[in-house]
C-alpha cells in the first residue's frame, strides 16, 4: 500500500459527499409503526442529537484515555454505603446567649444623652427612722428648745421697782443736783464729807448721759437709762437697751474698797437678762459699759482723787479726810 493513500483517502469518483450517509431502515421496524430513524433527512445522521458534539469523520476524536492504563489489573474500590443521613448536615445547638445587664451610675437630673436635666427626681434610700423620728431631727429639736429659752431668759427684764429713781422723768426740765461740783468741792477741801442718796444719783447720770447721745454717734451710745443700785461695800449698775422695740437689761455688780486711801473696783458678775455670766462677759457688753464710762470721765477722774467712798444701802458718802 502507498503510504501516501493510507493517509488520504480517496474520494468517489461519482463526487459524493462524506458528510454521511442516510442510515437504513431499522431492522426491527414493523409496518405501520413510526419510525424516528427511517424519517430522518438525508445527510443527518451526524447530527441526530442537537446535544451531541459534532465529530469530523476524517479526523475522528482521539479514543479514551486510562489513568491506570491498559495493562492494570487492580480491582476498582468498593463504593462504600453512606447512612441515609450522611447527605443531611448536622444542625448545630444554638447558643445560649446571656445579656450582661450594665449598670451605669448618673448623676441626679441629668439625662442619659446628656441633654437637658431629667425631671424626674434621683432616687434616694430611704432614712431609717427610730420611734417615728431621726436622731438627727432629736438633736436639732433639743438645740431649738434650748436656744428658745435661752432667748426667753435673755428678753425677761429685771424687776427695777426697789431701785430709788426709777424710772427717770426725762421730760422734766428742772435741773438735778449738780454732783460733780459737790465732789470737786470735797477733793479741794480735804476735810467734808457729801451724802449722795440713790434717787439723786440716778437722776444726774440719766440726765448726763442724755446730754452725751446727740449727733451722727447718738444712735451707738443711747440708752433707754442707766440706773445704779447702792449696796454696801458696792453696788450693781442696771443698762437698759432697746433691739427692735424689745427692752434687754445688763447689769454689772461691782465691789470696792479702800486701800492706801485709793479706790479699788473689782467686777463680781455680769448678767443678760436672767443669764448669768460670771465675771466675765462678750466683747459687745464689755464694749457697752466701756462708753458709759467714756460719757462720764469728768466724774470718773474726781472719785479716783477722793481717799474714801463708802457705799451704803440707798446711799454713799464722799470723803477725802486722811
Amino acid at each position: 500500500m502507498n503510504p501516501e493513500e493510507e493517509h488520504h483517502p480517496q474520494q468517489s469518483e461519482a463526487g459524493e459527499s462524506q458528510q454521511g450517509h442516510s442510515p437504513t431502515p431499522h431492522e426491527d421496524a414493523q409496518p405501520g409503526v413510526y419510525d424516528d430513524l427511517a424519517h430522518q433527512p438525508p445527510y443527518s445522521a451526524q447530527y441526530h442529537d442537537p446535544n451531541q458534539a459534532y465529530v469530523d469523520p476524517v479526523s475522528p476524536a482521539p479514543p479514551e484515555s486510562h489513568a491506570a492504563g491498559v495493562y492494570d489489573g487492580a480491582q476498582a474500590p468498593q463504593p462504600v454505603s453512606q447512612p441515609a443521613s450522611a447527605g443531611i448536615p448536622r444542625r448545630r445547638a444554638p447558643r445560649k446567649v446571656t445579656k450582661k445587664k450594665i449598670v451605669t451610675r448618673r448623676t441626679g437630673g441629668v439625662s442619659r444623652r446628656g441633654g437637658a436635666p431629667s425631671r424626674k427626681t434621683p432616687h434616694q434610700r430611704p432614712s431609717t427612722t427610730y420611734g417615728g423620728g431621726g436622731v438627727m431631727n432629736v438633736f436639732i429639736g433639743l438645740i431649738g428648745i434650748a436656744m428658745l429659752v435661752l432667748v426667753i431668759m435673755v428678753l425677761l427684764p429685771k424687776d427695777l421697782s426697789g431701785i430709788a429713781g426709777y424710772p427717770a422723768n426725762l421730760l422734766d426740765n428742772s435741773e438735778p443736783r449738780n454732783l460733780l461740783s459737790e465732789a470737786q468741792g470735797v477733793m479741794v477741801s480735804q476735810s467734808e464729807e457729801v451724802v449722795i442718796s440713790e434717787s439723786d444719783l440716778n437722776a444726774y447720770i440719766n440726765h448726763r448721759i442724755q446730754g452725751q447721745q446727740g449727733g451722727l454717734m447718738g444712735a451707738i451710745v443711747a440708752f433707754d437709762g442707766v440706773y445704779v443700785d447702792l449696796l454696801p461695800n458696792g453696788g450693781e449698775v442696771y443698762v437698759l437697751r432697746n433691739f427692735f422695740g424689745i427692752p434687754v437689761t445688763l447689769t454689772s455688780r461691782f465691789r470696792a474698797e479702800s486701800f492706801r486711801y485709793q479706790m479699788r473696783y473689782e467686777v463680781v458678775e455680769f448678767t443678760i437678762g436672767k443669764i448669768s455670766m460670771g465675771s466675765g462677759n462678750i466683747k459687745p457688753v464689755i464694749d457697752l459699759f466701756g462708753r458709759i464710762k467714756g460719757a462720764l470721765q469728768e466724774e470718773e477722774y474726781t472719785l479716783n482723787q477722793l481717799g474714801e467712798i463708802r457705799f451704803e444701802a440707798n446711799q454713799m458718802i464722799l470723803s477725802s479726810k486722811i
